[in-house]
């Protein structure tokens, strides 16, 4: 006789005798009463769940927090991204970082005007590829263009590493994957803008 894995047998009947039948999971004299029958189906319950429960899993290693120097939280950021939800998700992701100077621009053609009009004015760009009006390797060619050293970050969603690349010849000084995620984006700074 076989019986699932996951399935309890609870075996009743008039000898105090236990059976010795690895099939039963435990065994109850008659007469019962209530308060017994319970405890025994509860030790029985715990006992299953205790044999069938998933491992743990192995505990998350946290990453030590990074202290950015105030020479560093002093400089201004430019998002140049056309999705609202995007915009949003990085301005929280580098205030909780410390960073707070941060403009957002919603297509390569204005964040290359924003650039126009304050040259000195940013240390680090973040710029999304596929825009309308203007795309993000257009707008960083044109940048370029203007003889200005800021490093410009191609974000990037479902790339191949063929295609990221690629845009490092195409006028990017590096790429995150989007969605972009705080521990990429930490070691981005870190580099670009903390040295």
């Amino acid at each position: 006789m076989t019986t699932p894995r996951d399935l309890s047998i609870f075996l009743t009947g008039p000898h105090r005798r236990r059976s010795t039948n690895s099939v039963f999971s435990n065994h109850h004299c008659k007469p019962s009463c209530h308060s017994s029958s319970s405890v025994e189906v509860s030790v029985i319950h715990y006992k299953t769940l205790e044999e069938h429960a998933a491992p743990s899993p192995p505990p998350v290693q946290k990453q030590p927090d990074i202290k950015f120097s105030d020479a560093a939280l002093a400089k201004r950021i430019l998002i140049v991204e056309d999705n609202h939800i995007n915009q949003v998700l990085l301005q929280k992701m580098l205030k909780a970082l410390g960073f707070t100077i941060i403009d957002v621009a919603w297509n390569g053609k204005e964040g290359v005007d924003m650039v126009k009009a304050g040259p000195l004015a940013y240390n680090l760009i973040l710029m999304d590829t596929s825009m309308p009006i203007m795309g993000g390797i257009e707008a960083a060619g044109l940048i370029h263009e203007m003889g200005l050293d800021i490093p410009i970050m191609a974000m990037i969603a479902h790339a191949m590493k063929e295609d990221r690349e690629s845009f490092l010849k195409r006028g990017f000084d590096g790429y995150l994957s989007k969605p972009v995620r705080k521990p990429e984006l930490r070691d981005t700074l870190v580099k670009w803008l903390d040295q």
